[in-house]
């Protein structure tokens, strides 16, 4: 199972930030009369991501006649450590 936060525009705008923890649950299996494997796991990451041409895009939604642009931005881009 795996749980995280996120905040958009972190730092300054167009840079979100996001944090995730999670771990399975532990498991166990027996291979033969002497030989039992047992398994844990958990983990912990961090992560940014840039969205670039942000002001540009809101700039163009304000101009008169100009359809609103919606959806995704044009690029993005992301690091996770975990």
């Amino acid at each position: 199972m795996t749980g995280g936060i996120g905040v958009r525009d972190f730092l300054m705008r167009g840079l979100d930030f996001d944090a995730f923890a999670g771990g399975m649950f532990p498991a166990s299996q027996t291979l033969g009369n002497w030989t039992t494997v047992n398994v844990a796991g958990s983990w912990v990451g961090l992560g940014f991501t840039w969205r670039f041409d942000q002001a540009s895009t809101a700039r163009r939604d304000l101009i008169p006649g100009q359809p609103a642009k919606a959806g995704l931005p044009r690029a993005w881009g992301s690091i996770v450590w975990a």
